[in-house]
């Protein structure tokens, strides 16, 4: 894993609602498509991975699930919409 909340991350990011994480997927082996999947097969807000229209997840896959806190403790209650 690469980041939950730290980082350098846009003042809005998922990130900080504890629900998002960035995982390494090209080394030692490439398993982005599987980790993309895992993503999807989740109740998922946002996904970006190598080739996405995201842009710069060329080495990682950035899964945000739509609960607080499942990838660490959220700090106030429910996720809200995400404003760019």
């Amino acid at each position: 894993m690469t980041a939950l909340a730290g980082g350098s991350h846009s003042a809005t990011s998922w990130h900080y609602e504890g629900n998002t994480a960035d995982i390494a997927c090209k080394d030692p082996t490439d398993h982005c498509v599987q980790l993309e999947d895992f993503c999807r097969s989740r109740d998922y807000v946002e996904v970006c991975y190598p080739g996405s229209t995201c842009g710069g997840h060329e080495t990682w896959v950035h899964c945000a699930l739509f609960y607080p806190g499942a990838f660490g403790r959220a700090e106030d209650g429910e996720v809200g919409e995400k404003i760019d």
